[in-house]
């Protein structure tokens, strides 16, 4: 679900004695998104505000945002403590180049707000659509930036759960930069990750659809493979569970891709945890042994 601008704070807004905001540029189920000029450092941010729907309103005043009644208190309350564990994940991935950077954490006008590098760019959902399905040599690429910063997330624990189309940036350098950790979550090796359900369909693994499911760096994987067969073929892939019925259409759908990377590709996806790959970086090897040059994306984005 989209904000309306109704629900956005207004441009001019000056937050923090720092950012003043400008224009929404993205908006979810917990926060709205706004393009914002940092006065201190004189460069553009992008700055988020959490604001859960569902569980808050903006009052009156038009800034300050609150429990949207008494029954949702605690919902809110508990939603702004992973908000801030998002800004903590975050901020403890900032030597990766192609992860988005938090620049600041601060509380204002009854929410939370954090200040992040401003990517300027089209996700591949966005790319996609304006372009067309991109190339192997584009998926290659993309799969070796991607699968380089799984080695930096993943060796801190983290899992980023929500890799989808809409959360990869193509910058307008023609880089790949991943986005939105606010499913983000610690995992453990000993297999007994209890985390909340959280899973995008078509791009969730299995093991997300259930409670006591081992979540892990294969799930991240499974999701980046998931989203590499949608651009290269502009087809969903379908879930898990129709796909142990009959996985013919994703099999069909690689077909005509070159074929080293579509076997790679058919590992990241197979629907068992423990037939994917599980560590990054023997992914990453096979990554670099497959034939082709990777190619960086178009860099003439106009937004």
């Amino acid at each position: 679900m989209r904000k309306t601008q109704l629900d956005a704070l207004a441009m001019g807004t000056a937050l923090n004695d720092r950012y003043v905001i400008g224009k929404v540029i993205g908006s979810g189920g917990f926060g709205i998104i706004y393009l914002a000029y940092d006065t201190d450092a004189e460069r553009r941010v992008a700055v988020k505000e959490y604001f859960p729907v569902g569980t808050a309103v903006r009052i009156p005043d038009r800034i300050t945002i609150d429990a949207i009644s008494y029954r949702y208190e605690d919902d809110f309350k508990k939603g702004r403590e992973r908000f801030f564990n998002e800004t903590e994940i975050l901020s403890h991935l900032g030597s990766s180049t192609d992860v988005i950077k938090v620049y600041d954490v601060f509380s204002a006008n009854g929410t939370a707000y954090y200040a992040m590098e401003y990517v300027d760019g089209l996700s591949v959902a966005e790319y996609t659509k304006r372009y067309g399905r991109i190339s192997a040599e584009q998926a290659l690429f993309a799969a070796l930036k991607i699968s380089s910063a799984f080695t930096l997330i993943h060796e801190k624990n983290i899992i980023h759960r929500d890799l989808s189309p809409d959360n990869i940036m193509i910058t307008s350098d023609g880089n790949v930069r991943i986005v939105d950790f606010g499913n983000a979550r610690p995992f453990s090796y000993n297999g007994e990750n209890s985390i909340t359900v959280a899973l995008k369909p078509g791009y969730a693994p299995l093991e997300q659809y259930q409670h006591y499911g081992s979540q892990g760096p294969w799930t991240d994987i499974y999701s980046l493979g998931a989203v590499l067969y949608y651009a290269l073929t502009l087809e969903n892939p379908c879930d898990p569970m129709t796909r142990m019925d009959d996985d013919s259409e994703l099999r069909a759908g690689l077909s005509p891709i070159n074929p080293q990377l579509a076997a790679i590709i058919r590992k990241m996806v197979e629907i068992k945890p423990d037939e994917r790959y599980t560590d990054d970086r023997e992914l990453l090897s096979d990554l670099k042994n497959v034939r082709l040059a990777a190619k960086k994306f178009n860099c003439s984005i106009d937004n």
